[in-house]
């Protein structure tokens, strides 16, 4: 469940930018507004350490259809002297490419070129043309004419010394083949370049979708804070607290009680006191002896004499009694050797760790196997797309001259929903049945979604659940759309689900049993592929292997047959008046 590409950020700032119309992510504000038709979304930055070289490159641009990031290098020069220059698969990425030229208005190197130098001059022989990396030519969009490895002044009949076999790209998009000419040697353009990930300055996610330290701090602690947090298996919980710690309530088991000894004493069970080591000292500056617990001191050669305290013991030494000191509270007891003391209380000890705090819960003491965290060190990591990332218009590009790119039939939209989670404080944004209440803290198409799902009927500002409707969207699945860090565990805190819905029950039948025909897939739930089927395709379905009966029973039978009924009953209830 959990995803693997992992996306930190530590607090809140804004860097990337997000077009709503192209589904292109930018790394320059100026360069979003001036080229998307909706007005850009600044995005939360999510850096996963593929930093942008700005030294060398601008305009980075993301297009997540084919997970690259284009950019365009701020030096000129010759093909050759680039590298990883732009491959485009499909129209996506010549999309992307055109983007940035066309704010630039010039042209620039793309990385498709004619290895073999082909001598066919004049000639418009796309097959000389391949991938700088191999990669298999199956999208072309060359203007008009091109390519043309053209000879350059037919009326003396120069031919450029190496022909033209380098391509460029047009402020329109469109693609020309050109090279180092007799008149110019130096055909200085840049290059549209690109990385085959992610990279860390187009990168991020609307502020809306990703929860705050202060998020989490409302949601599990009301606002206040110290919020100490703990993690039992995914599960976060809020901690308690006294003055020895934190307690995380998960998994809390009941400390053990002993009687507590001041001093640095320890608890002697057979006796019932607490025990320290005394501390020895010896009058004349005599030396301790612990064999004999006495006080030594040598005596003068020849001398019989002692210090004060001191007794002679014939053999040239002198004994004295030690003196013992105890802390304060205990008292010295020869019999054991140790200072003794009652217990001034009662300390515990945690069965699960010794180390472990014990913190006072209601009238007793326990500890925990989970460790207890500051909110407000919680990491946030987040792997989310854009929903309608992929949505496709069902007439394809329409311009003043009308529809210009692919029509398709029966087109579906991309349309999620978020279940109890970090970012909709524990509401399910997917159903109404569960809590509706919650929905409160969803957003308009989670609730519009809720809708399609459900056949509701509203008594008031109170929805009633008569059935679940899910005849006009399809499950594409759900995925982890953020997760948290917490004291080096990552566990998901808000799942997503996918829908592609479709305009009626039957385009979404349709769609489920004709796209295994076609080897159509639905995409993933972070990219799903909702879009409708071309004239070509949808003539290949084969209607008579398609299953009706669930719209059959759904709509035909429920809503279709009694509206026809009550239309026939009309007409007959006004036939007799009709015969007056």
């Amino acid at each position: 469940m959990l995803l693997f590409v992992l996306i930190l950020f530590a607090g809140i700032s804004f860097g990337a930018f997000f077009c709503g119309s192209n589904g292109f992510y930018y790394s320059d504000k100026n360069f979003c507004d001036a080229t998307c038709s909706y007005p850009c979304e600044s995005l939360v930055n999510a850096d996963l350490g593929l930093k942008c070289d700005t030294e060398n490159y601008e305009l980075f641009l993301y297009n997540p259809q084919t997970n690259k990031t284009i950019a365009v290098t701020k030096k000129k020069g010759f093909w050759n002297e680039f590298r990883n220059l732009l491959v485009i698969e499909d129209v996506s990425d010549n999309k992307a490419g055109q983007t940035i030229v066309s704010y630039l208005n010039t042209t620039a190197w793309i990385g498709l070129y004619d290895p073999d130098l082909s001598s066919s001059y004049n000639s418009s022989d796309t097959s000389r043309f391949v991938w700088w990396d191999g990669t298999h030519v199956a999208y072309m969009n060359w203007a008009s004419g091109e390519p043309d490895n053209k000879v350059l002044n037919e009326d003396i009949g120069v031919v450029s010394p190496l022909g033209e076999h380098w391509v460029l790209m047009k402020p329109d998009g469109t693609w020309a083949d050109y090279g180092k000419h007799y008149n110019d040697l130096q055909p200085s353009r840049r290059a549209l370049v690109m990385w085959r990930n992610q990279l860390d300055c187009v990168r991020g996610f609307p502020k809306t979708e990703t929860s705050t330290p202060q998020d989490i701090i409302n949601m599990y602690c009301g606002g206040e804070t110290p919020c100490f947090l703990c993690n039992a298996g995914g599960e976060l919980q809020r901690c308690v607290s006294d003055s020895n710690g934190w307690l995380c309530p998960a998994g809390k088991v009941k400390c053990s009680q002993q009687p507590a000894c001041s001093g640095g004493g320890s608890y002697d069970p057979s006796s019932g006191k607490c025990r320290v080591e005394p501390k020895v000292t010896c009058p004349e500056g005599g030396q301790y002896v612990p064999e004999r617990d006495s006080c030594f001191v040598s005596s003068p050669v020849g001398w019989t004499g002692c210090p004060p305290g001191y007794i002679y013991d014939g053999f040239g030494g002198c004994w004295g009694k030690p003196k013992y000191t105890c802390p304060p509270g205990y008292r010295y007891n020869p019999s054991v050797k140790k200072c003794e003391s009652s217990p001034s209380g009662f300390s515990f000890s945690c069965p699960l760790n010794p180390d472990r705090p014990c913190v006072k819960d209601g009238n007793e003491y326990f500890c925990s196997p989970y460790d207890c965290q500051d909110a407000n060190r919680i990491q946030v990591i987040n792997n989310d797309t854009p929903q309608g990332i992929n949505d496709i218009p069902a007439d394809g590009q329409v311009t003043e001259q009308g529809c210009m790119g692919t029509v398709y039939i029966m087109n579906g939209k991309d349309m999620r929903c978020r279940p109890p989670g970090s970012q909709t404080g524990l509401a399910d944004c997917c159903t109404f049945e569960k809590n509706w209440f919650g929905l409160g803290n969803c957003k308009p198409e989670e609730k519009y979604l809720s809708r399609m799902l459900y056949d509701i009927e509203w008594v008031g500002p109170f929805p009633i659940i008569k059935r679940k409707n899910p005849n006009n969207c399809h499950y594409v699945g759900e995925y982890c759309a953020e997760k948290w860090n917490f004291l080096g565990i990552i566990f998901c805190a808000q799942m997503k689900k996918t829908y592609c819905c479709f305009n009626s029950p039957l385009a979404k039948i349709i769609h489920e049993q004709g796209r295994p025909q076609l080897g159509i897939e639905w995409g993933t739930p972070r990219y799903p592929n909702c879009r409708g089927f071309t004239a070509e395709e949808f003539q290949k379905l084969d209607f008579s292997k398609m299953d009706l009966s669930e719209w059959i029973e759904g709509v035909v039978e429920s809503e279709i047959v009694p509206e026809i009924e009550n239309r026939i009953n009309d007409v007959i209830n006004q036939i007799p008046s009709q015969m007056q």
